[in-house]
């Protein structure tokens, strides 16, 4: 939502001669308000359905060239009006936590350039990930084999000194597992799973369809009946409607098509 000098708002109440950054008071205070009614509408009224959650941030376009003369920052008046009004800069109604996504020692890790890589894969720390740290959650607690991956911050919290997960009282959060492509394979599937399956206590126990092992998450999304229909797909779509760009999202359905395309071949040459 961008503001604009020319609503018929900010006209109708300048005074003679004055135009729209003559009034940054006035500015500010019908931006706010115009805001005030967006947020009703989506939040109340729910013009778009239901909401979630939600978050926003108001930015101030600056004079960036005045750093070229001093450094100092550049705060002109509607920015400057809406501060003196204490008004808010931003607003979030939950915290969304990201929960990665790898398979097994396949984890991403950080070292500085002067570490030894061998004694940081020695490192017990490095080897704890918000993924295997569910896994061992779930062992260990009973209460935790009742949710799902994503479902685990609203009831416990990750200890960033410890690297593990830590039982609290149900939290306004989000859990977000980080995306797949169908293109990527065994990772898409790993995550599959972990969309469907409560309480895992390791890899070999998602792995685990009604006693039977899988070598494969594929392999185990299928016995579970995840593949059998397109509804893996519409839910993979509609996640990422949530949070993809156009490109990306136009990417992710010429993807899924030509993968449905090929499975498609593939079972007709088997018949």
């Amino acid at each position: 939502m961008t503001c604009n000098p020319d609503w018929k708002e900010i006209r109708e109440n300048l005074f003679e001669g004055q135009l729209a950054h003559d009034r940054p008071d006035l500015v500010s205070r019908v931006f706010r308000a115009k805001l005030l009614d967006l947020k009703d509408q989506i939040l109340k009224k729910s013009i778009f359905g239901h909401v979630v959650s939600y978050v926003y941030v108001i930015e101030f376009q600056k004079r960036d060239e005045i750093r070229a003369f001093k450094d100092a920052r550049w705060v002109f008046a509607p920015e400057s009006v809406w501060r003196i009004f204490e008004f808010d800069l931003n607003e979030i109604s939950h915290e969304v936590i990201n929960l990665p996504l790898h398979l097994p020692d396949k984890h991403m890790i950080t070292f500085s350039n002067y570490q030894n890589l061998g004694n940081v894969l020695a490192c017990e720390r490095v080897s704890k990930t918000m993924l295997t740290e569910f896994f061992k959650t779930c062992s260990h607690i009973v209460e935790a084999t009742n949710f799902l991956y994503s479902e685990f911050p609203e009831h416990f919290v990750w200890d960033r000194l410890t690297r593990t997960w830590k039982p609290k009282k149900q939290r306004q959060v989000i859990g977000r597992v980080n995306s797949a492509n169908p293109a990527e394979g065994e990772r898409y599937y790993h995550r599959l799973l972990l969309l469907h399956v409560r309480g895992p206590k390791s890899y070999s126990d998602l792995l685990t369809v009604r006693g039977i092992f899988c070598f494969t998450f594929k392999e185990a999304a299928q016995r579970m009946g995840l593949l059998e229909s397109d509804k893996s797909n519409f839910e993979c779509l509609n996640e990422a409607a949530s949070f993809h760009m156009p490109i990306a999202l136009r990417r992710l359905f010429a993807t899924i098509l030509v993968y449905c395309v090929i499975l498609c071949f593939v079972v007709c040459n088997l018949d």
